[in-house]
């Protein structure tokens, strides 16, 4: 099938179709995250989701057993873990289930694992520098998403898709050369596919993805600046603006770039290890 000829259609396409792993797995990050960054975080209505999957649950559980205490609730245990920690445990689950879905078993799933490996290492450090620079707002889940619109279009179109982009010049960024072909580029998908799915806020900071403006969206763009030259697994062939980068990368020490390799090999692999 071909790729829509409009955002609109993709839309309606997609109102149809029984999503995929991986797109069932960012519609559940997404709506956890959503919930968890409200001012009184709703326990029990958090509970209902996470409860739809039961190897998470029971590692929420696990994370609060006390061998002294009779077994907790799922509740019981999200309210003793809190907001932060239950952020950690999810992104952490997350990760592996990726990981363990995603065989490399065809060129198809080879491809689709580069982009997931790329996306998390890219929120992952993003998630890294907001924190060290103290900002406030969550930046690793809109860093996760911003290829949203090439998981789509992999998901679903991957024949067509892939033999668009083998026609790709190098003098060509990946979102022009879509552009020109589709008259759309897969980041005006993914931002209009989150604010479909009611998640606007998500949806308008993926769309700017390459037009920072506010410090999270600037942690975001720098960091995958840097996810670019260190994880070459996933190539979108954009120019990289000199002055954004330079402003993030003057507030770090000189030791950025090997703390960051080495963050990323413990992150990915304490992720891993279930």
């Amino acid at each position: 099938m071909d790729i829509p000829s409009s955002p609109e259609i993709l839309l309606e396409f997609l109102d149809h179709q029984q999503v995929g792993d991986d797109l069932a797995v960012l519609r559940k990050i997404a709506t956890l995250s959503r919930l968890l960054s409200e001012g009184n975080a709703d326990f029990a209505e958090i509970a209902s989701v996470v409860a739809q999957s039961e190897p998470l649950a029971l590692e929420f559980i696990a994370a609060t057993r006390d061998a002294a205490l009779p077994k907790p609730t799922l509740l019981e245990s999200l309210m003793r873990l809190g907001s932060t920690r239950t952020k950690k445990l999810i992104t952490l689950h997350s990760l592996r289930q990726i990981h363990k879905t995603f065989r490399a078993e065809t060129p198809r799933d080879v491809h689709r694992k580069n982009v997931w490996s790329f996306s998390y290492s890219h929120a992952l450090l993003s998630q890294r520098f907001n924190e060290a620079l103290a900002l406030d707002g969550d930046v690793y889940l809109p860093a996760l998403l911003e290829r949203m619109g090439i998981i789509i279009f992999n998901q679903f179109f991957f024949e067509p898709y892939g033999a668009m982009m083998q026609g790709k010049p190098k003098t060509f960024s990946r979102y022009d050369w879509e552009k020109q072909h589709l008259g759309y580029h897969s980041i005006e998908a993914g931002s209009l596919y989150l604010t479909h799915l009611k998640l606007g806020d998500l949806g308008a900071q993926v769309g700017a993805q390459l037009s920072p403006s506010t410090p999270g969206d600037k942690v975001r763009y720098f960091a995958r600046h840097l996810t670019a030259s260190k994880v070459p697994v996933f190539f979108d062939d954009i120019v990289y603006d000199a002055a954004v980068v330079g402003e993030i990368r003057q507030r770090f020490g000189p030791d950025l770039e090997s703390d960051a390799i080495s963050y990323l090999k413990r992150a990915f692999g304490n992720s891993l290890e279930a």
